[in-house]
């Protein structure tokens, strides 16, 4: 895992076997001790909502892939449908897939993600499910 340290250095953190999980202020946890409700890292980071949600989803890595392969193969403005104009051109204006990716990973709920991505309140509507009251 990389660290930004002082000034945008970065230096890596090793940690080992039995302790992999590296938090951001340097200490080394079991994977046992992430997201059960008391922080072990100096700066609460194993316990911070965003990495707690993505640790019980896939790997962001997968979530990408999956883009990918939709959009391989069935066109870059495929997710046009869900997702609105924003995603067009391989969700070129949600940032791209491995924004998009970790979006999905982070995100709580659908309506966090659409937040998140910055969908426009009618193409949100339509991504939730959501009526328009009248």
């Amino acid at each position: 895992m990389q660290v930004d340290g002082k000034r945008g250095e970065t230096s890596a953190i090793i940690c080992p076997t039995w302790h992999p999980f590296a938090c951001p202020s340097g200490e080394c946890l079991p994977i046992k001790y992430l997201c059960d409700g008391s922080a072990d890292c100096s700066d609460s980071y194993d316990e911070n909502h965003r990495m707690c949600t993505a640790f019980t989803r896939p790997p962001v890595e997968e979530t990408a892939a999956f883009l990918q392969a939709l959009l391989q193969a069935h066109g870059k403005d495929f997710l046009v449908k869900v997702f609105g104009n924003k995603a067009a051109n391989n969700l070129e204006g949600m940032g791209g897939i491995d924004k998009a990716a970790v979006a999905l990973s982070q995100s709580k709920t659908a309506d966090q993600f659409a937040n998140d991505i910055g969908l426009k309140a009618e193409v949100r509507n339509n991504f939730l499910c959501k009526q328009s009251v009248q």
